[in-house]
């Protein structure tokens, strides 16, 4: 018995999920492989120099692993996390069909939010080719389009184990509480806001934008301004020292930056769109914004936020909570792993650590069997 795990891009919130999925596996006695992207986040403990070449060059080379390590494992269970152009990777849906592997979709988003995060031709006969599609979110579920025959399920998004494991557990000692916002710049979320945010409450914020969502912007009186990819340990670094993280999206499924704030005891900030008040219980462990909220409303929320009570009681209910978020998706995961998921795992949507990794330039590794 055995599971493969499949993720196209090796970095970022999916990555990072679909790590948590292959080590929570392997936990349990599952000997399991993580195909994936050579060189990058989710990579630090293997060999494997970064990928070069045209994007699409380099995703052929993680499909074909993925073929390779079905084929060589014949595992049981084959869990593809989300997809960048369903209709070349159906190879991999065929080879989980011709092993007999129950196949598994997690699906982060009921479509792609850009051009940039994929294209979705194929997508109908991808997913109508899984024996069971999970979600993180309600939203996703409810407005993904499957066929009645296909089993959907919802579970809590995990804690980012991966990440956490770079957590020193010590944020900066500052005068000022600090308010972040980090990640990719895509047409999701507003990347001027901090900008403003830091003109206006820099005398009583510390404000710092990283990733590459900070590549337009021009450090101020009250903004750090780090640009380009972060790696792991950077990130977590600047999460750990961050009082609140800023997350003002245009839309969204659900958010790993929501998680990864509160499990590093920061406060999210964040738009009221589409899985994110799954997420946020405003007032209690974070603070909602209204969708498309002008500037003052976010100024109120910084307002609020500034008191320090406020924040330690948002970030213990936040703590609590992850713990048994992550505690449930540990137990459906288990149940999946082990042939028993469906029967008390998860909830059911209306229709209803170590591991090994595999890539195209590191096939064959794997622990546990």
């Amino acid at each position: 018995m055995s599971v493969v795990v499949v993720d196209w891009l090796g970095r970022g919130g999916i990555a990072q999920t679909a790590e948590v999925w292959a080590s929570t596996v392997c936990r349990y006695g599952v000997p399991v492989e993580l195909v994936s992207r050579p060189g990058r986040e989710i990579a630090v403990d293997r060999p494997g120099k970064l990928t070069r070449g045209p994007r699409g060059v380099q995703h052929a080379g993680v499909v074909a692993a993925a073929v390779r390590a079905i084929r060589l494992r014949r595992p049981r269970l084959v869990v593809i996390h989300s997809w960048l152009l369903p209709v070349s990777e159906l190879p991999v849906y065929f080879a989980a069909r011709a092993v007999g592997a129950e196949l598994v979709v997690v699906a982060h988003n009921h479509e792609s939010h850009t051009r940039s995060t994929g294209l979705d031709i194929g997508l109908s006969k991808a997913l109508g080719m899984a024996d069971r599609v999970i979600c993180h979110s309600d939203f996703v579920a409810n407005s993904i389009r499957l066929p009645n025959t296909t089993s959907l399920s919802v579970i809590p998004h995990p804690k980012p184990e991966g990440l956490l494991r770079f957590d020193m557990g010590v944020g900066a000692a500052t005068d000022r509480p600090t308010c972040l916002q980090f990640g990719v710049q895509r047409g999701t979320k507003d990347v001027t806001l901090i900008a403003a945010l830091a003109d206006e409450r820099y005398d009583r914020w510390s404000f710092i934008a990283a990733g590459t969502l900070a590549n337009a912007l021009k450090p101020s009186k009250g903004l750090d301004v780090r640009t380009g990819f972060q790696s792991a340990e950077s990130l977590v670094a600047i999460v750990r020292q961050s009082d609140a993280v800023l997350l003002p999206y245009e839309r969204a499924s659900q958010s790993g930056a929501v998680v990864l704030a509160r499990c590093l005891g920061a406060v999210p900030i964040a738009s009221a769109v589409g899985g994110i008040p799954e997420q946020i219980d405003d007032g209690e462990d974070g603070i909602l914004v209204s969708p498309g909220a002008a500037q003052g409303e976010w100024v109120a929320a910084l307002d609020k936020a500034a008191n320090p009570t406020f924040r330690n009681r948002c970030v213990e209910q936040g703590l609590k909570r992850m713990d048994l978020e992550h505690e449930r998706f540990a137990r459906f995961v288990e149940e999946l792993a082990l042939g028993t998921a469906g029967r008390h795992g998860g909830r059911r949507a209306d229709r209803g650590s170590t591991y090994g990794h595999i890539d195209s330039e590191n096939l064959g590794r794997h622990v546990g069997g």
